[in-house]
């Protein structure tokens, strides 16, 4: 437990020291977020149309 505050304690030092390095990390996860939603959404998007087609749904 002690390991885990110290770390906690080590990236907020981290973030107030370089708040540009947080922001542009978040920005990235953000846009991965996106592109593996964009994925699922295509896939079932495909899915979909594919059972349409075939008249399953």
């Amino acid at each position: 437990m002690g390991e885990l505050c110290n770390l906690i304690k080590q990236y907020d030092e981290m973030v107030h020291k370089n708040p540009d390095m947080a922001t542009e990390e978040q920005r990235l996860r953000i846009e991965k977020f996106r592109v593996e939603i964009e994925k699922v959404k295509g896939n079932k998007e495909t899915t979909s149309n594919t059972a349409q087609m075939r008249g399953l749904m």
